[in-house]
């Protein structure tokens, strides 16, 4: 079983963002237009502190776990790409007619790793 975790970037660059809304808010103090990018670094924070909050990966030889849900690599019949490499996502379409959207903030070498794994294990899914 190998397991792909967030990666810890994404929580530092929304530390970053956050120090630089702060300081663009600061200077929103005396030129009102420098709210405007300090809206924008907060609305990045909370984006990248989203990205960083999503579950752990787990590629098995007989499922794929996301968090708590298990999805049996014979059920996949599509693989949907996005072409986000970081974060990686991707469009997995059901034999009942669900999609799941799977969603890895991880680094680039592991989340081809992870995009090639899935593309690997699931032998019926066609890849797009």
């Amino acid at each position: 079983m190998t397991r792909f975790t967030p990666s810890k970037h994404f929580v530092y660059m929304a530390l970053v963002a956050i120090l630089l809304g702060l300081m663009s808010a600061w200077v929103g103090w005396q030129w009102s237009p420098a709210i405007v990018p300090a809206a924008l670094f907060f609305a990045s924070a909370l984006f990248l502190f989203w990205l960083s909050l999503h579950p752990v990966i787990e590629v098995s030889d007989r499922e794929l776990l996301i968090g708590n849900r298990a999805i049996p690599w014979s059920s996949i019949v599509n693989i949907e790409t996005t072409g986000w490499l970081t974060p990686l996502v991707l469009k997995l379409h059901l034999e009942s007619g669900r999609r799941v959207v799977l969603i890895y903030a991880g680094d680039l070498e592991s989340s081809g790793r992870l995009k090639d794994m899935i593309s690997h294990c699931a032998p019926h899914a066609s890849l797009d």
